[in-house]
């Protein structure tokens, strides 16, 4: 499955990370208000631009975006961060969903282990690694059980 997004673009391109979450969020953001969903985006207002895929890359904050909307049991918010470092940017999807499990945190990122139990089969996350590793990156998670979840992605700002 890797390998069919790996080879969907042929050459790594410069992509504005804060130019594709808003293309995504403009996307996305009815189907979010309708499920009483908040974005609130907090981009650095310069972000250098990385090397990498955009169709992964998208594929990667769009899915982050859906698991955290389906965290959220009535109404709730989603914040996006972005922040440069000396030789990276930043990404972080934070929610106040329901949270996962300290039991699940180990497993989040394995193939077929998913934690919704009759809808999900367990290859987002799994996905999503594997192409922000792809791009030189790191991807990382930390969660409270009622209060909800972060993911934060590390992309370089070179990789060959």
């Amino acid at each position: 499955m890797l390998d069919i997004y790996k080879y969907s673009e042929n050459e790594k391109k410069p992509i504005d990370i804060n130019g594709l979450i808003r293309k995504i969020v403009k996307f996305i953001n009815n189907q979010l208000k309708i499920k009483n969903v908040a974005l609130d985006l907090h981009l650095q207002s310069y972000l250098p631009e990385i090397l990498g895929w955009e169709r992964q890359l998208h594929q990667v904050i769009l899915n982050l975006i859906l698991n955290a909307s389906e965290s959220i049991i009535k109404k709730g918010k989603i914040w996006f961060t972005t922040t440069a470092t000396e030789d990276a940017i930043l990404i972080e999807v934070k929610d106040n969903g329901k949270g996962i499990a300290s039991e699940d945190i180990a497993h989040i990122f394995d193939a077929f282990f998913s934690t919704k139990k009759n809808t999900g089969v367990g290859l987002g996350l799994f996905v999503c690694k594997g192409l922000i590793e792809n791009h030189g990156g790191t991807i990382a998670v930390a969660s409270e059980q009622g209060r909800g979840t972060t993911f934060t992605i590390t992309l370089p700002f070179k990789h060959s």
